[in-house]
């Protein structure tokens, strides 16, 4: 699976409409399912963790819940690595957000604090077995100190356990967005760029961000290989993608047949000469076709295999 950057992740949940499709689309609850997502509201929050690192790029976003003017904050961890220590790293972090709302005066203590919703996007290879409750991680303890232990747990969403046909089902940004993740053929990222371009038809601001975020994707779900353009809409963004796969495929397949030849000339050399010193594995290896056609005649009349090299410059 190829990740999303941090700050791709970023710029894409800095969208309300992002974050109004991860709530709705992945996180089975009623009562945020009343909340008026009309209101979303970016809250900047600005704040140094433990390690003296500065915390500004953390999404939180405030939201109005039923009638009265509650604020739920949502903050996002993006992690394509499993961390065990994510329960104390939510918790340090909440601790500095409630901080920092406070000192902004976005809240009153003696009135009390709003509830915070942690959420950690997780897309990696291997399935996330860290704990989600700080619980987990403490003994138990009984009496007036198991009493005193810190609770708190986050809300993990596993993109690369949620199932395929449950993904392609679903309307939703934030669904497509994981189907680009793993898509490994030109035909299955042309089909999930024509569906985004509906579901975003009308969404000027996230269309933009795709845009943006899209060819470092794709870019780097090909190995870096793939040369995706820089376009004005996803339908030019499909149509410069196909021109694109059909060169990286001619590209990929030659590549392909050079490594090949590069290795039945280097077994050939072994047979004949026996284990090849770190020089000529390294000029095979480095060699271009017409290089490699000239040792492979050599070899049939060399004595050495200083021979198969001569009057040819390193």
């Amino acid at each position: 699976m190829v990740q999303l950057e941090d700050a791709s992740y970023k710029q894409l949940f800095s969208s309300p409409s992002m974050v109004r499709n991860l709530v709705s689309g992945f996180v089975a609850d009623p009562w945020l399912g009343r909340l008026d997502f009309g209101s979303l509201e970016s809250i900047a929050c600005h704040y140094v963790a433990d390690d003296l690192q500065q915390r500004a790029n953390d999404i939180v976003w405030r939201v109005r819940a039923d009638d009265e003017w509650l604020y739920l904050y949502l903050m996002m961890e993006f992690q394509s690595t499993v961390d065990y220590g994510m329960p104390v790293r939510i918790m340090s972090y909440l601790g500095l957000l409630y901080q920092s709302l406070i000192r902004k005066e976005y809240v009153k203590p003696r009135r009390g604090i709003p509830p915070v919703l942690p959420i950690v996007l997780y897309n990696g290879e291997t399935p996330w077995n860290a704990p989600t409750d700080i619980a987990a991680m403490l003994p138990d303890v009984p009496g007036l100190v198991g009493e005193h232990l810190p609770k708190l747990k986050y809300l993990l969403l596993d993109s690369g356990r949620i199932s395929k046909d449950q993904l392609r089902a679903m309307r939703n940004p934030v669904a497509v967005l994981m189907q680009l993740e793993e898509a490994e053929t030109q035909q299955e990222v042309g089909e999930l760029i024509d569906k985004l371009a509906d579901i975003v038809k009308g969404d000027e601001e996230l269309q933009r961000i795709f845009l943006n975020v899209l060819p470092g994707l794709i870019g780097r779900r090909s190995g870096n290989t793939l040369d995706v353009p820089v376009v004005n809409d996803l339908v030019e963004m499909k149509m410069k993608l196909s021109q694109s796969f059909k060169v990286w495929a001619h590209e990929y397949k030659a590549a392909g047949r050079l490594e090949g030849e590069a290795r039945i000339l280097q077994r050939q050399l072994a047979t004949r000469f026996g284990t090849l010193p770190e020089y000529a594995v390294a000029r095979i290896q480095a060699a271009t076709e017409e290089q490699l056609d000239n040792w492979s005649t050599r070899l049939l009349r060399a004595e050495t295999l200083d021979d198969v090299f001569k009057d040819d410059p390193a």
